[in-house]
């Protein structure tokens, strides 16, 4: 029995960053938007619907792919989340597409910060969840992008939205 064993899928095809990934339509449907590599970083690119060759990169993150990041219902910026060196507490980044300033949102450092919820009936606002009380529990705010003011909706006292669980558990 002769037995011809199949190439192996090389790495690269299998575990390099894709030439595009997770497009989506913006609120008004004149913009698309998606991620792809920026000098080899995954970043979010944004586009004309009429036409993508007017893609350009909104953000510029340099050592760590953006991985998660969502329109604004206003239709004028994005959200994305970024951690530094990996540490796994999340920022929450706002891209103004008019003037290309991107901001974080709360710079808390210590904290992690997850998107909760967005409406269409406040485009201006995103609930986010914080931990930054206490880092086993998440509490949820609202937050206004315009001002930058947060408003307590739910403060976590334990087994609610997010804990983490202990080592002993």
């Amino acid at each position: 029995m002769d037995i011809n064993p199949l190439p192996l899928i090389p790495r690269k095809l299998l575990f390099d960053n894709p030439e595009r990934t997770q497009a989506r339509l913006s609120p008004s449907g004149a913009y698309l938007s998606w991620l792809a590599p920026k000098d080899g970083v995954l970043n979010v690119w944004v586009a004309r619907a009429d036409d993508l060759g007017s893609a350009r990169p909104v953000t510029a993150d340099v050592t760590r792919p953006v991985q998660r990041y969502l329109w604004v219902h206003d239709g004028r910026r994005l959200l994305y989340l970024q951690d530094k060196a990996g540490d796994e507490n999340f920022h929450l980044f706002v891209v103004d597409l008019a003037s290309g300033a991107v901001t974080d949102a709360l710079p808390i450092d210590g904290a992690r910060i997850d998107i909760r919820a967005t409406s269409p009936a406040r485009p201006g606002t995103v609930v986010v969840s914080i931990n930054d009380r206490d880092p086993r529990l998440f509490d949820l705010w609202q937050l206004d992008l315009d001002t930058g003011d947060k408003t307590s909706l739910l403060q976590n006292d334990g087994g609610y939205i997010g804990k983490r669980p202990s080592a002993r558990a």
